[in-house]
C-alpha cells in the first residue's frame, strides 16, 4: 500500500496536480471565510489565484479594499494553520 501511495505522489508531483488541488482548497476556504465578514455582498471580495505563496484577492472598491486589510492578518493565520507554507501573504487588487 505505501509503494502505491508513493507512485501516486510522484505522479501527482510530477504533473503538479497535488499544488493545484491544494490550491484549489485555500481559494475555497478564504471564499468562505470572507463571505462569513462580508454577508450583505458577497460579491465584494473573490478569492482570485494562489501563486507563489501569495493568495491574491480581487475587492469591488477601495472601503473593501480598507476593510480587508483590518481582517486579512485572521484569514492568513486561519490558511497558514491548515496549509502551512502554501500561503505565505495576501494581496488585494481592484477588479
Amino acid at each position: 500500500m505505501d509503494k502505491l501511495f508513493n507512485i501516486a505522489q510522484r505522479r501527482l508531483h510530477h504533473y503538479k496536480l497535488g499544488e493545484s488541488s491544494q490550491a484549489s482548497y485555500v481559494l475555497f476556504e478564504a471564499q468562505k471565510f470572507l463571505r462569513g465578514y462580508f454577508e450583505e455582498d458577497p460579491g465584494a471580495v473573490l478569492p482570485l489565484k494562489l501563486q507563489r505563496s501569495t493568495l491574491w484577492l480581487k475587492v469591488k472598491n477601495a472601503s473593501v479594499a480598507q476593510e480587508l486589510q483590518g481582517i486579512s492578518p485572521q484569514l492568513l493565520t486561519k490558511l497558514k494553520k491548515n496549509y502551512g507554507a502554501l500561503v505565505e501573504q495576501i494581496r488585494i487588487t481592484y477588479r
